[in-house]
């Protein structure tokens, strides 16, 4: 099991703690750090994880990629892998409709059917950038066609030019997905050990036998967990867990895992207060039953020993 960090909000907001992030995850032996797209831009900040450190992984976990072009991924991917010398993971995700069209401004494509177009037109420029290829990429959703001379950043050194691409999944579809095309799996955060097990995994392995690759497969989470040293500060570490697993049990998209754990009473009165703005009221409805189910709490030592026997077989990096 690899153990690895995901930069914080604040550790992405100023380049001072960018760079203390980075080599604070190096010091300690962490083996990547993943940037997320939430309040910042993913790519920006590993730029400077690869200047920190020559030794850590860098990836985005995850980027939007409904919210840029394929070109325009596959430029920012293709620069961190120059820059941190072949040490690049691209995951990606479709985020929601709504998000794409009202936050991002973007036209909706379609979910994991166009994840697979959106990959493969990557890799097409990719392809063209290091082999000379002329660009021939014409997709239901995506195209890729033209390529002048000064837009062309040139060739990758040997042994950096392929970019592991790691999808994330949070259903069967896109887990199938992931595992047919992807070089590895980047499973959301919201998710019992039970859902991982009988519901993701399943689905990732098979995807790999429809393309007939190996039945093993990376696989990544940030998970909810919370290092424990006394009963109050028990308390405060999970009242903020209890706030991130109300807002995403009133989240639609997340529903079957709700479902599949057997609490899916919570979503719609959850869904009610987040859309009447009511989010201070949310976490009073997230049990503590409900909250176990999804968080994992503890002494440091332990909290350790039982991550690593919860994810045992299903995870290759926590």
């Amino acid at each position: 099991m690899l153990y690895s960090l995901r930069l914080q909000p604040s550790e992405m907001s100023t380049l001072e703690a960018t760079h203390a992030a980075a080599r604070r995850a190096d010091e300690l032996g962490f083996g990547s750090l993943w940037s997320a797209e939430a309040g910042h831009d993913p790519f920006i900040p590993l730029g400077l994880v690869a200047a920190a450190s020559s030794r850590l992984k860098l990836g985005t976990g995850v980027a939007v990629a409904y919210g840029r072009t394929p070109f325009a991924t596959a430029q920012a991917a293709w620069d961190l892998q120059r820059y941190s010398k072949g040490r690049l993971r691209l995951g990606l995700s479709t985020q929601v409709r709504a998000h794409i069209e009202r936050r991002y401004g973007a036209p909706w494509p379609g979910g994991v059917g166009a994840m697979r177009e959106y990959v493969e037109c990557c890799r097409a420029v990719w392809r063209s950038w290091q082999t000379g290829e002329r660009p021939a990429f014409q997709g239901a959703h995506y195209r890729y066609t033209l390529l002048n001379p000064e837009f062309d950043p040139g060739p990758l050194p040997d042994g950096h030019d392929h970019i592991p691409v790691w999808l994330a999944a949070v259903g069967a579809q896109s887990a199938r997905l992931a595992g047919e095309i992807g070089e590895g799996l980047h499973v959301h955060a919201f998710h019992t050990e039970s859902y991982l097990r009988e519901v993701v995994l399943p689905a990732t392995l098979e995807g790999r036998r429809r393309a007939a690759r190996p039945e093993t497969t990376e696989a990544a989470c940030t998970v909810f967990s919370g290092v424990v040293h006394d009963a109050a500060q028990e308390r405060k570490v999970r009242d903020i867990m209890r706030r991130h697993i109300a807002f995403y049990a009133s989240t639609p998209a997340y529903l079957p895992v709700l479902e599949h754990a057997g609490f899916a009473e919570i979503h719609a009165p959850l869904r009610a207060l987040s859309r009447s703005g009511g989010w201070d009221q949310m976490p009073a409805l997230v049990s503590d039953e409900i909250l176990d189910a999804f968080a994992v709490f503890d002494a440091p030592r332990r909290l350790g020993e039982r991550l690593a026997a919860k994810y045992d077989g299903v995870l290759t990096e926590i």
